[in-house]
């Protein structure tokens, strides 16, 4: 069986992968912003992986999206993840919709809290 068939030990897999990683969002902030104070264009971004697990005509297995970006921008035609530059404002005011609106209506329940570097 495909592991993108399997839902159980795909997430299973996914959240022992990301609990390796280190939580060092504010130390890669600063590292951006100290960059940035000398010259480097160095910017601020994130992107999302939207992975969910469909099943259709007999078959199961997980999907994610991906976008192929606008011809008028940097690398213009690439294949990638949806995201984009950090925009502090815009970001905390979606954020908030996300939290009271879309994740409520879509059966999400919130865990945690990452706060934003700039939230200090």
């Amino acid at each position: 069986m495909n592991l993108f068939q399997n839902k159980v030990a795909l997430s299973r897999l996914i959240v022992e992968k990301l609990a390796a990683l280190p939580v060092d969002f504010k130390e890669k902030d600063a590292e951006i912003d100290a960059s940035r104070k000398q010259g480097s264009a160095h910017l601020k971004a994130a992107v999302v992986l939207p992975l969910y697990f469909k099943e259709f005509n007999g078959r199961s297995e997980y999907v994610f999206q991906l976008i192929k970006r606008s011809e008028s921008i940097s690398q213009g035609g690439d294949i990638s993840c949806p995201g984009g530059m950090l925009q502090p404002r815009q970001d905390n005011m979606l954020s908030s919709f996300l939290k009271r609106q879309m994740l409520p209506a879509l059966g999400f329940r919130i865990t945690g809290h990452i706060q934003h570097a700039d939230a200090d």
